[in-house]
């Protein structure tokens, strides 16, 4: 575009000549020469701005993770998403982990650990969001056993991109997905690879967490939101994200797995049970969080000043149901307060008809 204008213009310029118009000449040589920058400049830009990738940022957390740290750290490193960038906190290690994060911090440029006490996993990744680099457009989070397939960071930079073009404004967006459940040698656990087809909503935050940290990858927006906005309490760390996400923005969820949840320990979640099994192992869970979700909800009316209005009364319905029987009857009889699975929305709206949450 730029060549075509340069030889229009110079041609333009012989038939001014011609006419003997000087000043006519003169505007023109420079309205020309300011439309050939301003193309250029355009051009360029264009073409930059086709290979530059966003820049990722991983938020990962460690505590005694010798095990399988490295196993996740190559994971990450071998993403075929080049711009990625590692920020790792350990959370007061007493085995090889730290030792081993300075061996790859040393072999890797883009790998920076530190090492801080011991404040337990949510706060741990907490002070990350705090220590994250400012610069960055999207912030990923990972645990320090799992393994990632090389086109996780791609397909969720790529969502999160059709999403903001789609809304053409930014907002605050968080992409999840679902998880494929391995062993601690990574093969595949029965009804391992299920897939969820979730809706995400400010009114399923509440009550539920559906997006697994370690698929969650935020943009910028919705990372200067929480680092300014952090809980003295929440349930767990990628539950506080879902809200905030879900509240302000958009929750984008990925009914594709690219990560391999490895299930090891106390970390094992089980294969399918019979519909009284649970039902009763429902019942047990709910009651061991008796009164969490409702000091949640509090927690985050208290941070983010929310009013009582829109989808701000969903989160008073849920902190205020046991001093208000009203409340009390819009949470068990609400559309929007939700849980995902049929049986734990039954047990969830019994539990809370009879004050038990």
């Amino acid at each position: 575009m730029a060549g075509i204008r340069f030889f229009y213009g110079v041609h333009v310029v012989r038939n001014i000549v011609a006419k003997g118009q000087l000043y006519t000449l003169l505007y023109r040589i420079i309205e020309q020469i300011r439309k050939l920058w301003y193309d250029t400049l355009y051009e360029v830009i264009t073409i930059k701005g086709e290979h530059v990738m966003k820049r990722v940022q991983v938020l990962l957390s460690t505590y005694n993770g010798e095990q399988y740290i490295r196993e996740q750290l190559d994971s990450i490193l071998q993403q075929d998403y080049e711009n990625i960038q590692i920020l790792i906190r350990d959370d007061g290690s007493t085995d090889r982990t730290v030792s081993i994060l300075e061996e790859y911090s040393k072999e890797y440029s883009n790998v920076t650990y530190y090492a801080g006490n011991n404040v337990g996993v949510i706060n741990s990744f907490f002070d990350l969001i705090k220590c994250a680099d400012e610069t960055a457009d999207y912030y990923a989070f990972s645990d320090q056993d799992d393994v990632w397939l090389k086109e996780k960071i791609t397909m969720a930079v790529d969502k999160l991109e059709e999403k903001l073009k789609a809304e053409k404004k930014v907002i605050p967006l968080l992409y999840s997905s679902v998880t494929t459940l391995v062993d601690k040698d990574l093969k595949i656990l029965p009804y391992g690879s299920i897939k969820q087809n979730y809706k995400a909503t400010f009114g399923n935050a509440l009550v539920e967490n559906i997006c697994a940290g370690c698929t969650c990858v935020i943009n910028h927006v919705l990372w200067e939101i929480l680092k300014d906005r952090l809980p003295q309490f929440t349930m767990m760390h990628d539950w506080w994200i879902y809200l905030t996400a879900s509240f302000y923005g958009k929750v984008i969820f990925d009914t594709k797995s690219y990560i391999l949840y490895r299930q090891h320990g106390k970390n094992v979640l089980g294969g399918r049970k019979s519909y009284l099994q649970e039902l009763s192992l429902r019942l047990k869970k709910f009651k061991k969080s008796q009164g969490k979700f409702s000091r949640q909800a509090d927690e985050f009316i208290r941070v983010h000043q929310i009013s009582s209005k829109g989808k701000g009364a969903l989160a008073y319905y849920v902190a205020e149901y046991k001093k208000n029987l009203k409340y009390r009857l819009k949470v068990v009889t609400s559309n929007q307060i939700i849980r995902q699975r049929k049986m734990d929305d039954l047990v969830f709206r019994l539990l809370f008809l009879t004050g038990m949450r």
